[in-house]
C-alpha cells in the first residue's frame, strides 16, 4: 500500500463569512516523508547494498536528475543532471554512482556523484558534442539501453552504434577493445557469477569477457523482447524483463538458471498492462520500464505505470510488499465514492480514496490500442470532465478529441470530436452533464454548449453567452445552477450573468505552462481558483469577495501548495472535499462553508 501522511490545517478564513477549510491527506505520495518524487517517468532504476534505490527523474524537457531514496521511500537526495535525454543510464560501484546522460543533439555526458551525498564529482566525466568527438577520439553515444561496473572498468550499451563500449572507471577515459564488441541492439548490461559480461538483446543473451572476447552464452529459452537484464550474484540467476511481441504481450520478469534454463519463476500478471491496475501491471513492451535487484534478493521494478514496486523473496517467489507513487496530473475529476480520475501527462488514471492506482488508460501505448487507447490519449495537457456520475471524459488538446472511459475498468466506451481550431477542439469546460465551450477572438468571442454525445457538431452547438465586444479571454466555467459564467483576460477572473451583466472581476494569475486553468464549484456559493500572487482562494462565487486561502502554511513535513494545475470539488456523508492536482500529488481538504 502506498503509504500517507495526515496533518491538519485550519485556515485563515474569514470567521464571519463562516468558511474553514482542514487538510485532511495527500494522494499520490511518492515517499512516506511527505516529499513527492517530481517527475512524469523514471529510468534505470539500481540499488545499493543498503537497499536505496538510484534512478533517474524525468521531469519533462528540459529537465532531468537523480534521485537516491531510502527503503522506506523517503528522497535522501535529489540533484539536477542535466537537459533532456534520449537515455540515462546508472551504475554504482565503491561508493560512487554513475551516470551516462546520452542524447543525439547537444552534449552526452558521463558523471560520477557521491553515492551517500549527490554531490557531483567536478573533476572527473567525459562529454561530447554531436559534430565533433572528444579529446581521446572516443565518438558520441547518441542513446545508451545500460551502463554496469566491472573490474576497473565502465561498460556502456551503445545502441545508436550498436556495440559494447568500455571506459576506464578511474580517469573516464575510453579504452576501446581490440576488436570492436558488435551487437545489434544491446538492451542490458549485466556481471554474471563467473565474472563475465552478459548482454541482453531482443531475444538472446551474449557473453564476452571484460577484455571483449566472446565466452560461452547461456541460451535462454522463451526469451521474448528482453528489455533488462540482472543477475543474482549469489545464486547465479539470470532474471530478465520481457515484453513479448505485438499479438503475443509478456510483460513479466522471467528467472533463468546460470545455463539459462527458465526456473518456472515468473514475476507479474503479463499482457496488457492497461486496465485494471494491480502492482504486478509492468509495461515491459512499450519500452520505459526496467528493474533491479536488491541484496536480499528481493526486486524493485520501475513498472514504466508511474509507479516503482517492490517484491520481497519470499522462498523461490516473490510477495509484493511496497509501492512508491508519482504523478503528474495535468486535471482532475472525483466521483461520489471520491474515487479520483486523472489526466496524466500522458493517458489517464484512477484513483482510490485509500491511494490506491484502480486504473490505468493510455500512460503507455499498449498491445491493445482500441480498447485502451494510447496514442489520442497521450496529447499534453489532458482535460479530464466528468460527465455526471456515470463516466470519466478525457479530452485531449492534442487532437481534439474527448473520449469516454468505463469508470471500472478505464477501458473505451466512446469518443467524440475532431480537429477544431490550431488542429484541436477550443476550451471545454462541464455543469453536470452539459458541456460548454469558449472560441473566437477578441469581438467574436462566444460560449456555447453542447453534450457529450454532439461533440463532433460542436460548431452547431446552441449558444449560450456573449460577453462585451471588448473582452478577449478564455472561459473558466459555468456555475452549477447555470446562471453565472466566469472568464480569464490574463490579468483577472470575471463573472458575468448570463444576460451579459458584470458582477465582478478579481485579480488573478496566469499558471505557466499550464494550459488548463483549474477553477472548482461548491455548489452555488463558493468558487475556488487562483488568487493575485498565485495562492488557491476561495471566492464567493455571486460576489467575487475573497473567504479563505488554501493551503497557505507550511505544516509539519507537508509543503504548502506551489502551484496546482486541476481542482476538483465531490460530497459524501454531507461532507466537501476539494482536491487539489499539481507539484505531483493530490492534497486533498474539507471545505465547511456556511449560509
Amino acid at each position: 500500500m502506498v503509504q500517507v501522511m495526515s496533518a491538519l490545517l485550519i485556515s485563515a478564513a474569514c470567521a464571519q463569512a463562516g468558511v474553514g477549510v482542514t487538510y485532511v491527506k495527500t494522494l499520490g505520495q511518492a515517499s512516506a516523508g511527505g516529499v513527492p518524487l517530481k517527475g512524469t517517468g523514471y529510468r534505470q532504476v539500481t540499488v545499493d547494498a543498503a537497499g536505496n534505490l538510484y534512478l533517474a527523474v524525468v521531469r519533462g524537457w528540459p529537465w532531468t536528475s537523480l534521485a537516491k531514496i531510502a527503503p522506506d521511500g523517503r528522497v535522501i537526495w535529489e540533484t539536477e543532471f542535466g537537459g533532456y535525454a534520449a537515455s540515462i543510464s546508472l551504475a554504482l560501484a565503491d561508493g560512487q554512482c554513475y551516470a551516462l546522460c546520452a542524447t543525439a543533439s547537444g552534449y552526452s555526458q558521463l558523471r560520477r556523484f557521491d553515492a551517500p551525498s549527490g554531490t557531483p564529482d567536478s573533476e572527473w566525466g567525459h562529454a561530447w558534442t554531436q559534430e565533433r568527438p572528444v579529446s581521446d577520439g572516443s565518438t558520441n553515444i547518441a542513446s545508451a539501453s545500460a551502463l554496469v561496473a566491472a573490474g576497473s572498468y565502465l561498460f556502456v550499451a551503445d545502441t545508436t552504434a550498436n556495440e559494447i563500449r568500455r571506459f576506464e572507471r578511474a580517469t573516464a577515459t575510453e579504452k576501446p577493445f581490440a576488436a570492436r564488441v558488435e551487437v545489434k541492439a544491446p538492451m542490458g548490461l549485466a556481471v554474471s557469477k563467473k565474472g563475465c559480461l552478459l548482454v541482453l538483446t531482443a531475444n538472446a543473451v551474449q557473453a564476452i569477457d571484460l577484455d571483449g572476447k566472446a565466452m560461452p552464452s547461456p541460451r535462454l529459452e522463451g526469451l521474448s523482447g528482453g528489455q533488462a537484464l540482472q543477475v543474482d550474484a549469489r545464486s547465479g540467476y539470470i532474471y530478465v524483463a520481457q515484453g513479448g511481441a505485438p499479438g503475443a504481450l509478456i510483460n513479466q520478469i522471467w528467472q533463468y538458471d546460470a545455463s539459462g534454463k527458465p526456473t518456472g519463476v515468473k514475476l507479474g500478471r503479463g499482457g496488457d498492462f492497461n486496465g485494471r491496475w494491480t502492482p504486478e501491471a509492468f509495461a515491459f513492451s512499450s519500452g520505459q520500464a526496467d528493474f533491479a535487484l536488491d541484496a536480499q534478493g528481493g526486486l524493485w521494478v520501475n513498472s514504466g505505470l508511474g509507479q516503482l514496486v517492490h517484491f520481497a523473496a519470499a522462498g523461490p517467489a516473490f510477495k509484493q510488499d511496497q509501492v512508491l507513487l508519482s504523478l503528474d496530473a495535468s486535471s482532475i475529476a472525483v466521483d461520489n465514492q471520491l474515487n479520483v480520475y486523472l489526466g496524466l501527462v500522458q493517458g489517464g488514471l484512477k484513483l482510490s480514496w485509500d491511494n490506491q492506482v484502480l486504473w490505468t488508460c493510455g500512460v503507455r501505448p499498449s498491445g491493445d490500442a482500441q480498447r485502451f487507447p494510447g496514442s489520442p490519449l497521450s496529447g499534453w495537457p489532458v482535460y479530464l470532465g466528468y460527465a455526471g456520475v456515470r463516466k470519466p471524459v478525457f479530452y485531449s488538446l492534442h487532437n481534439g478529441i474527448a473520449y469516454a472511459l468505463a469508470p471500472d475498468t478505464g477501458e473505451l466506451t466512446g469518443k467524440a470530436g475532431g480537429p477544431g481550431q490550431n488542429g484541436g477542439l477550443p476550451r471545454l469546460t462541464s455543469a453536470g452533464d452539459t458541456l460548454y465551450m469558449g472560441f473566437g477572438a477578441k469581438g467574436n468571442f462566444n460560449v456555447t454548449q453542447g453534450t457529450h454525445e454532439t461533440l463532433a457538431d460542436w460548431k452547431n452547438w446552441k449558444p449560450f453567452f456573449t460577453p462585451p465586444a471588448e473582452l478577449k479571454g478564455v472561459l473558466l466555467g459555468v456555475s452549477p445552477d447555470q446562471t453565472r459564467v466566469y472568464l480569464y483576460n490574463g490579468k483577472e477572473a470575471i463573472c458575468f450573468d448570463t444576460a451579459g451583466k458584470l458582477l465582478w472581476r478579481q485579480p488573478s494569475s496566469a499558471f505557466s505552462g499550464v494550459y488548463v486553468h483549474p477553477v472548482a464549484f461548491l455548489g452555488d456559493r463558493l468558487i475556488c481558483l487562483a488568487g493575485a500572487d498565485g495562492r488557491l482562494v476561495a471566492r464567493d462565487a455571486v460576489t467575487g469577495a475573497e473567504l479563505a486561502v488554501i493551503g497557505d502554511q507550511k505544516i509539519g513535513r507537508r509543503p504548502a501548495l506551489a502551484g496546482f494545475s486541476g481542482l476538483a470539488v465531490a460530497s459524501r456523508d454531507g461532507r466537501d472535499y476539494l482536491f487539489v492536482a499539481g507539484n505531483w500529488q493530490v492534497q486533498v481538504f474539507e471545505i465547511a462553508a456556511g449560509k
